[in-house]
């Protein structure tokens, strides 16, 4: 998946005003940020992320942190995001837009044709699988942020096996496997028949050339008794005699064929039945099977869900704590917040009134985070109420497989079957054909004793060395094709063993390789952003866990800095391995605020690693607080004025 993003045209989303962002060619980008609207003038808070926040919320309807309602309260006329891409060649749009604060709609351009689905949700899923991966992974390989929680680092241990499957698409890599050897099995299988028919076909004709040399011995002997008979005067009336024996055994075998032309018929309509009825099993398999893919994205919802309402309850308390702040910041002033008038005392009855409003400002956030807290355990019984609803379905699903696989091997069975009736028949067709050679060989004999002519037993003795010839060719050509029976009945064998442990075995394998190509990239990000040798930074699997350590120390143990520079170095490796193994390709990357609590040694070693190891990308786009060490080909300046609007401008 070859991801080029080409601009982005924002209105009005969150701060910024109006922004036109080219995101090709662009090299080394610094987005710098000022503020002018908060009285501290920082330069947080400017708007600097919400440029790249607006490509995360193009695509998936959410800023990185869950965020839907991005409208920019201060103008209240809505919002508008262009976002224009192209993927493995194929130019599409994205528009999203919101008018004087209603609900937002979609639109989806593919080469300029409208391809939009019947609702937004539907379109939502459409550009979900054309882009080919989720939000999550985008976080992990394009917009690269410490800031987002869901990176691999602040993950369980249990979710960051399952992000690393993800990333690598583990499930479309074991079925492509499985579809292959499948394939295979089925190739082989097919020619160990074709080779059993060729083994069939010689066997026939080396039988058909033994019964013409026995046929020649006859004749020979006939020749023999011939000279005798003639020298006898022979006895034509025991040749009669035996020709109709040999008439009455072809009578017997013909009334045989029909009764197997039946069997045959009733073979074939048996695997034709089975094939409907297998063909049946395949739909409900792949029905059960979207079914799972649905309950998965419910789970993945109510998820979603419970953490945006989680993140809601954590601002409030933010608010809690500043207003707390407030009320203890009036109490300990002598000057009035609201009209700036000096006072004697706190208790005065308009600074009571201020701090009360204050208070009761509190009480409704604490409201309204139980309100809030109630739901998101309304929403967890939820959720795991639609897991066991999965796991339900998983069941189904693996008991229509059994059906499936028990349903193939009636078939074969049946393909047998036809197989060694239809050898029955050739068998007795040419019984016929050799019992009416020998009723030829007699009738010559006959009219060979009525002529009183004897031939000449050479020529029957030199075919038959001529037959002793091709009786031998045609042994080794029996054995060679049993020997290629061999090899390929042994290949099915192998290919049906591989398809049994390919679920778990190869899962496994897959894994470890994945954190065999992690650790590889890691063991040398960590030469260069660690001065110490034993730093090393490295990923154990423990079971179903992954386990994140810098030589001998836990993650969890590090210090902030000492995590800034593993966060980065994982993110860097994961970029990595999707591209590798995931073939998962951008050509931007978005580092929003990656420095965290480094130091200027550790800064210079992060942007040392970075600007080697992103090189080849054509945008790579830094946003910072503070200034950043390292040459640029683009600055872009974000400006929130004294209104709380934000501008941008491209140097």
């Amino acid at each position: 998946m070859n991801i080029k993003f080409e601009d982005i045209q924002i209105e009005n989303f969150r701060s910024i005003e109006k922004a036109h962002i080219n995101l090709q060619n662009q090299g080394n980008v610094i987005v710098k940020g000022v503020n002018e609207y908060e009285d501290n003038a920082t330069s947080n808070g400017s708007g600097k992320s919400s440029i790249f926040e607006a490509i995360v919320y193009a695509l998936f309807e959410e800023t990185s942190s869950g965020e839907k309602d991005v409208a920019n309260r201060i103008n209240n006329k809505g919002f508008i995001i262009n976002l224009n891409l192209n993927i493995d060649g194929i130019k599409y749009t994205i528009v999203r837009e919101s008018k004087n604060g209603n609900k937002s709609n979609v639109v989806l351009f593919k080469d300029n044709i409208d391809i939009s689905a019947r609702n937004k949700t539907d379109t939502n899923k459409l550009i979900l699988e054309i882009l080919g991966i989720n939000k999550n992974i985008f976080l992990d390989s394009v917009f690269l942020s410490q800031t987002v929680s869901t990176n691999l680092a602040s993950l369980s241990p249990t979710q960051r096996k399952e992000r690393l499957e993800i990333l690598t698409n583990t499930d479309q890599v074991i079925n492509t496997f499985k579809e292959n050897l499948k394939e295979q099995q089925n190739l082989y299988e097919s020619k160990c028949v074709e080779t059993q028919l060729e083994i069939n076909k010689i066997e026939g004709k080396q039988e058909t050339i033994e019964n013409q040399k026995q046929n020649l011995l006859i004749q020979i002997d006939n020749i023999n008794r011939q000279i005798e008979e003639r020298n006898q005067l022979g006895n034509i009336e025991d040749i009669d005699k035996q020709i109709q024996n040999y008439n009455n055994e072809i009578n017997n075998i013909n009334k045989q064929i029909p009764e197997i032309d039946n069997k045959i018929t009733i073979i074939n309509n048996s695997i034709k039945e089975l094939n409907v009825e297998q063909g049946i099993n395949e739909t409900l398999k792949h029905d059960k099977d979207l079914e799972i893919q649905d309950q998965r994205n419910i789970c993945t919802n109510i998820q979603n869900e419970i953490t945006r309402v989680t993140n809601i309850i954590g601002h409030n308390k933010v608010d809690i704590d500043r207003i707390n702040k407030e009320i203890e910041e009036i109490k300990n002033s002598d000057t009035c917040p609201t009209c700036g008038r000096k006072y004697d005392n706190v208790n005065e009855e308009h600074i009571q009134k201020v701090i009360e409003e204050k208070n009761k400002e509190i009480k409704d956030l604490e409201d309204k985070n139980l309100e809030n807290s109630e739901y998101v355990q309304n929403k967890q019984t939820e959720l795991d109420k639609e897991i066991e609803k999965g796991k339900k379905l998983k069941e189904e699903f693996e008991e229509l497989s059994k059906v499936y696989r028990d349903k193939n091997n009636e078939i074969d069975e049946q393909q047998t079957n036809l197989l060694n009736t239809n050898n029955e028949k050739t068998q007795l067709l040419q019984n016929i054909q050799n019992i009416q050679q020998n009723i030829n060989s007699l009738n010559k004999q006959k009219d060979t004793i009525l002529k009183f002519e004897i031939p000449d037993k050479t020529q029957y003795e030199k075919m038959c060395d001529d037959i002793d010839k091709q009786i031998v060719e045609l042994n080794n050509d029996i054995n060679s094709l049993n020997k290629q029976l061999e090899e390929n009945n042994d290949y099915v064998g192998s290919i049906k063993h591989c398809l049994q442990l390919i679920t778990k075995d190869f899962r496994t394998y897959l894994l470890q390789n994945s954190i065999s190509y992690l650790n590889s990239l890691l063991k040398n990000y960590s030469q260069k952003l660690f001065s110490n040798e034993k730093d090393i930074i490295y990923i154990t699997q423990d079971d179903t866990k992954l386990n994140i350590q810098l030589g001998e120390a836990t993650y969890e143990s590090l210090s902030g800095g000492e995590k800034t520079r593993v966060n980065i170095a994982l993110l860097l490796a994961q970029k990595s391995l999707a591209n590798v193994i995931g073939n998962i390709s951008c050509n931007i990357i978005i580092l929003d605020e990656i420095l965290g609590y480094c130091d200027a040694q550790a800064e210079e070693k992060v942007i040392d690693l970075i600007t080697t190891e992103l090189e080849d990308l054509d945008s790579i786009y830094m946003v910072s607080h503070k200034e950043i060490p390292i040459g640029y080909d683009t600055e872009i300046l974000v400006t929130k004025n004294k209104q709380g609007l934000s501008t941008v401008r491209c140097y």
